[in-house]
């Protein structure tokens, strides 16, 4: 076969070796999750470190898609967690937030304390979720766009991960939508007590 037939050809296996690459570990990493046998280690944790993290890494990416992230971040929310497994998650959530915002729209990121919690909003003006999919969310290999294809986004683990990574830490993962308007990903982790850290 000629030189771009045969590129063509090895594009299409690295993108599937990858894929199968990812979709291995995501679901070796919810079997473990669901038999409580994932690393983690926790310790005190600056809670909204763990955001900027993220957004530092994924500004890039917003940047070449003209999505702007808009963040107001409180740094004095300290949690008991886990900084890698959190960064997993957020990524997961930001990451998902920026496949369905078009081009011109923001995504606001905001942590904040609620009585004994450490509260993060990430709110994007993206597609939108139909409300009767907003419970199926954290089901394995679940898709609100049953048309989507595997090249349209992750292997389908991403958000059921997140959900158990958020209850190992005692905590709770909220999704709110209207279609056309956007969607909302609140996550309720418990502050660590004053009396408990010593930074």
């Amino acid at each position: 076969m000629d030189e771009k037939t045969r590129a063509q050809y090895y594009d299409i296996i690295e993108n599937e070796t990858n894929r199968l690459q990812r979709l291995v570990t995501d679901l070796l990493d919810l079997a473990q999750l669901e038999r409580d046998s994932y690393p983690m280690t926790k310790e005190p944790v600056v809670y909204s470190q763990v955001l900027e993290d993220v957004l530092y890494r994924l500004e890039p990416i917003a940047r070449a898609k003209g999505v702007t992230i808009e963040s107001d971040l409180d740094f004095d929310l300290i949690i008991l967690g886990d900084h890698d497994r959190l960064e997993q998650v957020i990524g997961n959530l930001l990451d998902n937030a920026l496949r369905y915002t078009d081009a011109g729209k923001t995504i606001h990121v905001k942590t904040f304390a609620e009585t004994e919690y450490a509260i993060t909003e990430i709110r994007d003006e993206g597609r939108g979720i139909p409300k009767e999919d907003l419970d199926k969310l954290t089901e394995r290999f679940y898709r609100v766009n049953k048309s989507r294809t595997r090249k349209d986004g992750g292997t389908g683990l991403g958000l059921a991960i997140a959900k158990h990574i958020i209850e190992r830490h005692e905590g709770s993962l909220h999704f709110s939508s209207e279609v056309g308007q956007g969607t909302t990903v609140t996550v309720g982790l418990p502050l660590l007590p004053d009396d408990e850290f010593d930074m």
